[in-house]
C-alpha cells in the first residue's frame, strides 16, 4: 500500500505516518517512510525531475511489495509554491497526475473548521518553530481545494486526546 499524506502543519500527518509505518512493522511488512517538502537538493533538477524520480521510487517499492508512507510531497510543492511564489513554476498537473494514480490512498489532513484550525496552528507556533506564519488561512484554503478531491481527515474529529490510537480503519472513506 502506498499512503500520501498531505496538509498544513500541525494537522496530524506525523502521527498518523508514526502509525502506519508501525502498522506495517508489526505486521512483519517492509516499510519505507517518505518525508519530502523538497524532492531535491540538486538544484541541477528541475521539481518535475525530482519527483519523476520519487515515482520511479515508488513503482520500484510497489514491486517489492513494500508499504510506502508518504508525509508531504507534491499537494505541499504546489500549494507553498502557489502561495508563497505566485508565478513560479512547480510540478506540472501532468506529472502530479502520475505520482497520484501511483498512490494508493491520497489522505489530506485537514480540519473542516478553519477557524479552529488557526486557532490551533497559532498555539502550535507558540510553543514549537515553525517554517511558516504567513499566509497560513491561504495555505488552509489551497490544501481545502485538494481535500474536496480526496481522502479529508479532521485532527479534531479523531484525536483531540489520544492520537497515539489512531489506526488506518479510522481514516478510510
Amino acid at each position: 500500500m502506498i499512503y500520501l499524506l498531505e496538509g498544513p502543519d500541525g494537522t496530524g500527518k506525523t502521527t498518523i505516518a508514526r502509525n502506519l509505518v508501525n502498522a506495517s512493522m508489526n505486521a512483519k511488512r517492509s516499510c519505507m517512510f517518505i518525508h519530502c517538502t523538497n524532492t531535491s537538493q540538486d538544484k541541477k533538477v528541475t521539481v518535475d525531475e525530482g519527483y519523476e524520480r520519487l515515482l520511479k521510487d515508488l513503482n520500484y517499492w510497489r514491486s517489492l511489495d513494500y508499504d510506502v508512507v508518504i508525509d508531504r510531497a507534491w499537494v505541499s510543492n504546489i500549494v507553498y509554491t502557489e502561495v508563497y511564489e505566485p508565478g513560479k513554476a512547480h510540478i506540472s498537473d501532468e506529472v502530479a497526475e502520475k505520482l497520484f494514480k501511483a498512490v494508493d490512498k491520497a489522505i489530506i489532513c485537514l480540519p473542516k473548521n478553519k477557524g479552529k484550525y488557526m486557532m490551533h496552528f497559532n498555539n502550535l507556533a507558540n510553543s514549537r518553530d515553525e517554517a511558516y506564519l504567513d499566509n497560513m488561512d491561504k495555505i488552509y484554503d489551497k490544501f481545502n481545494e485538494f481535500a474536496e478531491k480526496y481522502c479529508r481527515y479532521d485532527m479534531f474529529d479523531h484525536f483531540t486526546n489520544k492520537p497515539e490510537q489512531i489506526k488506518i480503519e479510522d481514516i478510510d472513506d
